[in-house]
């Protein structure tokens, strides 16, 4: 079953939930449990660690995961305590095992320019790399390979056509042409 995820109860974008002790408890609740995941996301990549331990840890973490969600859904406060110290206690165990394993968290390359206007650009492997830099990154706009790959398809195929006839051609500028051809 898959849960919609536990919004803060606010007057303007989910007022029907401000005021009510059950889900105000649970909302709370969920945060220390939010900050950790973030922190090891930040750490190991979005959806990674889960891939670097053992298939019994994955499938317990999974259970402990369900049994989370069902305790949101059905709006139990001690249960969601109960299941976000649980979890907490699953993401340390992911990433002490993962380490022990010898994995090690993502470390981006960056590679930053700037562009002709000054507007400065990062470029970073995938998006796990990007979501890790970006906040690091303030006014800069972080980009992964895939991201600049789609956009160089889409965007700029007639540069695509030139570097496949001059391979050794170099960009200089993007400035549109607006001259007509001569014939």
């Amino acid at each position: 079953m898959k849960n919609k995820r536990q919004r803060k109860p606010d007057p303007i974008t989910n007022f029907s939930d401000v005021g009510n002790q059950q889900q105000e408890m649970i909302y709370h609740a969920l945060r220390p449990l939010d900050e950790l995941v973030r922190q090891m996301e930040r750490r190991w990549g979005v959806n990674r660690l889960v891939t670097l331990v053992s298939v019994d840890t994955a499938a317990k973490f999974g259970s402990a995961k369900a049994k989370l969600d069902q305790a949101i859904h059905a709006g139990d406060v001690q249960g969601v305590q109960k299941k976000a110290k649980v979890m907490m206690r699953a993401w340390k165990a992911l990433s002490d095992e993962a380490a022990a394993a010898g994995h090690k968290g993502i470390d981006p390359k960056v590679w930053t320019a700037t562009a002709e206007d000054g507007t400065p650009y990062a470029i970073v492997e995938g998006s796990a790399e990007a979501w890790k830099v970006t906040p690091e990154l303030e006014g800069v706009r972080v980009f992964s390979v895939d991201e600049v790959a789609r956009l160089l398809h889409t965007q700029f195929s007639l540069i695509g056509s030139v570097k496949d006839t001059f391979p050794d051609a170099t960009v200089k500028s993007t400035e549109p042409l607006d001259d007509e051809v001569p014939f």
